[in-house]
């Protein structure tokens, strides 16, 4: 009495789990030993395959749409080298007269949905941000130690609000209605940025 019982529970737990296997065993199961026909596992090995069919054409598809969704990030988010049209290099040269356009880096920089323009200039490193629409919309400039051209003020109220850190970088900032010094500072591992007006305010 006590095997049947157990029999049946897991009949029930099995049934539970997959409520189409008992299509295909006898009804009279447990009441006589389980006894399945040649179509019987026949029809329970094609419904196995067929299962099996579908989880690898679901993974598949998941698969794809993940590898699709990460390309497209990447397009989205990456850098793009690009060849410049008349209007773009019109507008560089309107905004950087003294520059050789034909010695210009041009770039599509998705993360700020904007064109990057990469040159020299008076021995500096620079970067421009123009718009869709061919609009500057700000420049950088990287300066080199000793940042002599850096107001002595910037780089002193810089060293006054972190005396314990040392000046790593300072780079210019230029935008239609603004003009800063975005200056990096480190302490071993740590570093740290301060923006600061060129009369020394710190922001």
């Amino acid at each position: 009495m006590a095997m049947r019982e157990s029999i049946l529970l897991i009949r029930g737990a099995i049934q539970a789990i997959f409520p189409d296997i008992f299509l295909f065993i006898p009804k009279s199961f447990p009441n006589r030993p389980l006894s399945l026909h040649a179509e019987n596992i026949k029809n329970i090995r094609n419904m196995k395959k067929e299962v099996m069919m579908k989880t690898k054409s679901l993974f598949m598809l998941l698969l794809a749409g993940v590898f699709t969704f990460g390309l497209q990030s990447c397009d989205d988010d990456d850098d793009k080298d690009i060849v410049a049209t008349p209007e773009l290099q019109a507008a560089f040269t309107a905004q950087f007269p003294n520059v050789d356009v034909n010695y210009v880096k041009w770039e599509w920089n998705g993360r700020e949905n904007a064109y990057e323009a990469d040159f020299y200039e008076d021995r500096y490193e620079k970067s421009a941000w123009f718009s869709q629409s061919y609009e500057w919309l700000m420049t950088e400039t990287d300066y080199n130690p000793p940042y002599s051209e850096v107001p002595q003020v910037v780089q002193d109220a810089a060293q006054a609000a972190h005396p314990d850190y040392r000046l790593d970088d300072i780079d210019g900032i230029e935008t239609p209605g603004d003009m800063y010094y975005r200056v990096e500072m480190e302490k071993g591992e740590r570093d740290i940025y301060l923006n600061i007006s060129p009369d020394g305010t710190v922001r």
